[in-house]
């Protein structure tokens, strides 16, 4: 039976794979799953993987052991793009959308238009891992791509807690768990799990947390000094918003981290009602309507002044607060 990547990938010898800056679990587990069913099914290709920086925790994904993190001008038949919501959304370089023949990108965020040749976006869909499943033979996929595949399910989905998870997303989990992959160890390792260092990063962000508007939304940051006292690089502050959001009554969480020198990184995650995507795109940036993200030009200290005017507004705007 041939997939729409099987149909893709008919008659070409190089395809490069590639995800979004900073990239989570959803973004590894598509772009390795992809990886490693192009290895199985086509070892004679040229396939090659571009990661930025990610947790070590995800170590255990095919393709990772030789992923590349910089871009050196390569040509290929084809890039695929993974979880990636705009062009400045790539990781590793931009270059890459212009390195192949063709461009194809596979993914599940609201906000993306549509940037590559070809897009397959679904925006309901739990995770671009969600999405890459349905174009793929399912019979072909082996255990380790069935690996990256839940690894990138579950991480999105939060273990199978948010909205987005759909009766699709659980029966998709099955057939990788069907494959008998370690999906107990998976979950403690990739989910719960924390070094030392980012529990101790951790407690200071809490520590730190401000509710505001009525307890509606919980806002907190942390300092390049205070990343590196700790230890602590990107990949490390992973999950911080979802993390404030178990705070009772918070309807949005807002996190705050360093990037370039006087600019900073915003993450936000919301429970129910707050549109966060619709706020972080009117500040630059997208994501889903639930968990979004966007980057500022001020130091992490002065964020507060530019995003609480905006956050405000999207709380009054769906009624959170009078």
């Amino acid at each position: 039976m041939s997939s729409r990547i099987d149909d893709i990938l008919k008659g070409i010898s190089s395809a490069a794979i590639t995800g979004h800056v900073n990239p989570d679990g959803d973004c590894l587990g598509s772009c390795c799953g992809l990886y490693s069913y192009i290895k199985d099914q086509y070892p004679e290709m040229k396939v090659d993987l571009y990661l930025e920086e990610y947790k070590p925790a995800f170590r255990y994904l095919r393709g990772t052991e030789s992923a590349k993190n910089t871009y050196s001008g390569e040509k290929y038949d084809v890039v695929f793009l993974l979880d990636a919501s705009a062009v400045n959304r790539i990781g590793v370089s931009e270059e890459l959308l212009h390195a192949g023949k063709k461009s194809f990108c596979i993914d599940h965020h609201i906000s993306n238009k549509g940037f590559a040749d070809e897009n397959v976006i679904f925006p309901d869909a739990s995770s671009a891992s969600e999405v890459l499943y349905t174009l793929l033979d399912p019979a072909r996929i082996t255990r380790e791509t069935a690996e990256a595949i839940y690894t990138g399910i579950m991480q999105d989905t939060g273990v199978f807690q948010y909205k987005a998870t759909s009766p699709q997303t659980m029966r998709i989990a099955a057939e990788m768990m069907e494959k008998e992959i370690p999906f107990t160890s998976i979950i403690h390792n990739t989910f719960f799990s924390r070094t030392y260092a980012e529990t101790k990063g951790l407690g200071l962000v809490l520590n730190r947390m401000e509710l505001l508007y009525d307890g509606k939304c919980a806002y907190s940051w942390i300092t390049q000094e205070e990343m590196d006292k700790y230890g602590m690089n990107k990949a490390s502050l992973d999950g911080m918003s979802s993390q404030m959001n178990q705070t009772e009554g918070v309807e949005m969480s807002v996190f705050v981290y360093p990037s370039e020198e006087n600019s900073c990184k915003v993450s936000m995650r919301s429970i129910a009602n707050a549109n966060v995507s619709r706020l972080c795109t009117k500040l630059g940036g997208g994501g889903h309507v639930l968990a979004a993200g966007c980057p500022l030009n001020v130091p992490v200290e002065e964020a507060r002044a530019v995003l609480l005017p905006a956050v405000e507004e999207e709380l009054r705007e769906t009624g959170l607060i009078g």
